[in-house]
Formats: C-alpha cells, structure tokens, sequence
C-alpha cells in the first residue's frame, strides 16, 4: 500500500494529513469524535497511531494523540454551569455544546471571558469578567469566526452588603474556583524546559522536492522562544527528522544546498542557534522517527530500522557524524540519540548507541548525549525485560552495562553520556489520557531508573513528562515529582515538559484523542496555559 504522510496545518489543530490508495485499508474509524475530528485510538503504550477517517488518514505524535480532518460545523451551546455570578466576575464556569475548536473564545454580554480552556469539543472552562446586574448572552466563538448563542443563559447578581448587626453573616459571593496550585520554586544546578515539537513527523512528503514549510512542518517564531525564555525554562529538546535533515543513507546534511531541504535545515538551525547564543538556552536535538506502519519508529529511516539490513549502523554514526559537526563549536548543544526505541533487540539497539556516540566524539562535539533505552525508554520499566524481541530478553539496565560485549558498558570518552527516559502519569505510562492515577506516580517511576544510575554512577534526565493540570491528582502529583527532583540533583539533572510547538499547531492543554498537555503561549506569546499554570514554579532564573 502506497502512504503519503505530512503534517499540515489547518487552522488552529495539527492534522497529520495522510492520502491513502486505498483509505479503507487502513482500519475504521469507527470511535472517532466527528464534531471536531478527533479520533480515539487504542494502540499499543507510548506507539503512534495511523487511523482513517473516511478517505483521510492521520500520523499522531504519540498513541490514542490523533486528529482527523477538522470539522467545518459550526459550535452549538447547550448550557453554562453554573447560570450565577457576581457583577465583579471572576465566577469559573463550565460552557457544554458541540465542536468546540481550539482557541474558541468565550463572551458575555460581549465582554470576553479571561482563562478560556478547551476540554474538549464539547466542553470549555472560563473564567467570567465583571458585568452588570441582569442576565446576559453567552457566546462561543471558533477561530474561524462560526459562532454559537445562548441567550440570556448567565445572570450577574449584585453583590448582597454585609448586615450592620453583628450576629447576622454577610451573605457570601459567589467562590471563584481556586486556581492550580504551582510546585515549589527550586534550587539552582538542574535543566528545567520543555519539548519543542512540529519539525517531526513522518516520512511521506514529496522525498524529491522536501518537506514543505508550513504546511509539513511550522516555521517556529523566536517569539515562542522568547516567551519560554520569560518563563525561566534554560532547556528545550527540540525534535526533527532524520528523512528530512538527510534525504538519501550516507547523503549530505542538509540534503540540499537549496529548495525546501535547505529550508527545513536553516529554520531548524536558526531556531537551535537563538536559543543557545541568545537566550543562553541548552537545545537537546534529538530525531523523532516514523516506523514503516505510521508508529514512533525509534532508530528508523523511512520505516527501516538500524541494523536490519537496509540501515546500519554505519548510517546511523554517518547521520550523527554530519550533523554534530555542524553543532561542534556550539557549547550549549547537547544530542539526544533518538526518540522512543522500541520493537527492536535491546543489545542491537545499545550497539548502534555506542556507534553513533564513537562517531559523534570523533567530530570534536563536546555536548552532552542522552541515550534511551528500548520499549519506548519508559522510566518506570528500566529493569524489565518484555520489551526486547531478542533472545535472551534483556532489559535496558543490562543493555547499557553490556553494550560492548559482557561487562563493557556504554563508553564515552568525554564521560557525558546521560539516561534519557520518558514517563506519564496514566495507568500504562504512555499519556494517552488524562488520567494521573496517583498523587505520587510520577515519582514512583522515575525513582526507579535514578535508583539504578546513582548505583553505577550516572545520571538521568526525564525527557518527556506530562499530565493534565486539571485532572484530579495531578498538582499533588507534579509537586511530589519536583520535590523528588529537588532531593536528587545528584543523579537527576533535569526534565522536559510534554509538550509547547508554534501557536495554532500545538494548542490541546488535555487529551482530545491523546495527549498534548500544550504550554504553547497564548495571546500573542504572552499568556499561559492552564498546565504553564502548574508547572511554572518548577523553572528559576539562570545563575550562568
């Protein structure tokens, strides 16, 4: 079956626009949200999906994180909760209806609503302005401009005056929710930022001319960097791909001395070249790989894993080689080998490891590399073993210790060689929902790769951690993960949040079809969302 895939854009979603020969080929969609196109997948933990919808097919950035073809139709409004507030505002309040898109604004009486959240498709949360006695209009109003009202459906009540006599309560207002807690402001010595993402995806763009800018992949504003920089985030792991940095195995980086390769090359570069050199940032460059059905491929090119055969582990150190050298002289360049391994033999996955880091170091790059382990790297599994297609299975903690032959671990001459691992805080650790299964989950996880590195004296850096900042648990859950951080800078040096990309591609704060958990700025690169709310407190100034 013949698949082209490539992200677009499309007004204010990712959509991952796959044209298929055949569109039935690729299974139904069968549970899919047609008010917004969102489609629910069940795959396999931490796999991306490809599902159809009708003759389209989406590549999701993680499992069950799918969006379809947005829905032309316009919101419709069914009720606001609850129907009182008082005149100063300041009431939360839940809008319900249908194909809520994201950043649908929200009014009443006109005056717009502040902390405007999108659920879902059929669910917002807002925050009301003040007002005047009486009752009002309440609009839902879609980046398209389709709009939806309910007529006088929220009512401002004065404010009832305290009664002169003693004995007698004042009549309280209306309580505005309260807002997210933020975990603890930290200590210094330890890298705090984000994910980056839109430069990944998959590989079914016109391989001849190149990955189209802004329509395979957004062209990133510095703005979105200077907003994180104001954050006092000092990392950023920012993904690409390997199909589109190196077009042919063994070929030139960038593919092109011209055309849309050169293009993705240079918007890549200016990007990791702003936040290092102007904002005093760390960028972990890491590739994030399609696998041949559409699912997070790990050490892939064009759906071809290393050391099949088609790929070796030559092209791997070839690939690593070319582009640490343009890196070389950058001092706060640091590589993440690749995203998510998984489905491949855990001992040919740390042997292709180990040549791409002997070449890497062959060029002069003097940064940090993080190595992840196989089945999709997920901290909480380190030590297991079911994730290795070899025979005998073995785990990632008997992998690195061994990648050299038996008791030869992972070497790096320059000794900066770090765990990379991934964790989430639903019940199979993959994200996919909004679930945060305990106040302590995230912690527990990571607990037990830190565990084993301080024991053979190395360090860890969780590179993707994320959750709902709404969902039960999930602030007790964060500080417990930031207090553990703080207790452990001696072995581990950092995270980065899931996920921030260029404003009206990366915008879902939840889990409409999996999960993105954005902290993409709003309001012109100014305002936070509801999961920077929560998380904020975890960055500090640079003391470099």
């Amino acid at each position: 079956m013949q698949l082209s895939c490539s992200w677009t854009r499309r007004s204010t979603t990712i959509l991952g626009l796959c044209l298929l020969s055949l569109a039935t080929a690729c299974g139904s969609s069968d549970a899919s949200d047609t008010s917004n196109g969102v489609v629910d997948e069940q795959p396999s933990p931490e796999l991306y999906g490809v599902t159809t919808t009708t003759t389209t097919t989406t590549l999701s950035r993680r499992a069950k994180r799918v969006y379809g073809a947005k829905s032309a139709a316009s919101p419709t409004l069914t009720s606001i909760a609850p129907t009182h507030g008082t005149v100063a505002g300041g009431t939360t309040v839940t809008v319900a209806g249908t194909s809520f898109d994201s950043g649908a604004a929200v009014t009443i009486n006109g005056a717009p609503c502040t902390n405007v959240v999108r659920v879902s498709s059929t669910e917002l949360t807002a925050v009301t302005p003040a007002g005047t006695s009486g009752a009002g209009d309440v609009v839902v109003t879609n980046p398209d401009a389709q709009h939806a009202t309910l007529a006088s459906a929220f009512t401002y009540d004065t404010a009832v005056a305290a009664s002169p006599t003693p004995s007698s309560p004042t009549a309280p207002s209306t309580p505005t929710a309260p807002s997210t807690p933020t975990s603890p402001t930290t200590g210094t010595g330890s890298l705090r930022g984000t994910n980056l993402v839109g430069m990944e995806g998959g590989y079914g763009f016109n391989a001849t001319n190149g990955p189209i800018p802004n329509t395979d992949y957004p062209v990133h504003s510095t703005a979105v960097i200077d907003y994180l920089a104001s954050r006092n985030i000092n990392v950023i792991r920012f993904l690409f791909s390997w199909e589109r940095m190196q077009s042919t195995l063994g070929g030139p980086i960038p593919a092109a001395s011209s055309g849309n390769y050169k293009a993705y090359f240079d918007d890549y570069k200016r990007i990791v070249d702003y936040a290092t050199n102007v904002k005093g940032m760390t960028v972990i460059m890491e590739p994030w790989q399609a696998g041949a059905s559409g699912g997070v491929g790990g050490p892939s090119w064009r759906g071809n894993l290393v050391g099949n055969g088609v790929v070796t582990n030559a092209h791997f150190a070839d690939f690593w080689s070319k582009l640490a050298m343009v890196f070389a002289n950058n001092p706060r360049a640091a590589i993440g080998l690749v995203n998510e391994p998984n489905a491949i033999d855990t001992m040919k996955w740390f042997a292709a490891a180990q040549a791409a880091i002997t070449a890497i170091r062959a060029t002069g790059f003097g940064g940090e590399i993080q190595v992840p382990g196989n089945g999709w790297t997920g901290a909480g599994s380190w030590n297991e073993t079911w994730y290795d297609t070899g025979s005998p299975q073995r785990s990632n903690a008997y992998g690195w210790l061994n990648a050299r032959g038996p008791g030869l671990p992972l070497l790096d001459p320059l000794g900066k060689l770090v765990v990379g691992v991934h964790t989430y805080a639903d019940a199979d650790a993959g994200g996919s929902t909004t679930s945060v299964i305990s106040g302590t989950v995230t912690r527990d996880r990571v607990k037990v790769v830190v565990d084993w590195a301080r024991t053979n004296g190395l360090k860890v850096f969780v590179g993707e951690v994320g959750m709902y900042a709404a969902a039960t648990n999930a602030s007790a859950n964060w500080a417990s993960f930031v207090s553990y951080l703080d207790a452990n800078a001696d072995t581990l040096t950092g995270f980065a949040w899931w996920g921030c990309g260029q404003p009206g591609w990366w915008d879902d704060v939840a889990a409409s079809g999996g999960g993105h958990f954005s902290i993409t700025p709003t309001g012109g690169y100014t305002g936070d969302t509801v999961n920077m709310n929560m998380i904020k407190g975890a960055f500090h100034p640079s003391t470099t």
